[in-house]
């Protein structure tokens, strides 16, 4: 039988899931300051990417769709 997993560890292994291009020194930094700001790792990598897809749009704007329920006038 194992070890009960402490909630640091979980955390830590949560955040090196979502970023599994950091080496761990760098992950345990990240998790460190997110723990700090009281953020959970789903958080974070949900307000990242909708600060990226804003950045995205701002960049690529968008033609605007004509409405096609315009009303005839007889």
């Amino acid at each position: 039988m194992g070890k009960k997993l402490s909630p640091w560890i979980k955390f830590v292994m949560d955040v090196k899931k979502k970023n599994p291009t950091l080496k761990f020194k760098d992950v345990l930094k990240k998790a460190s300051t997110l723990k700090k700001k009281g953020l959970n790792a789903v958080d974070y990598v949900k307000t990242k990417t909708k600060k990226a897809v804003k950045k995205v749009r701002k960049a690529l704007p968008m033609k605007k769709k004509k409405n096609k329920t315009m009303k005839k006038k007889n």
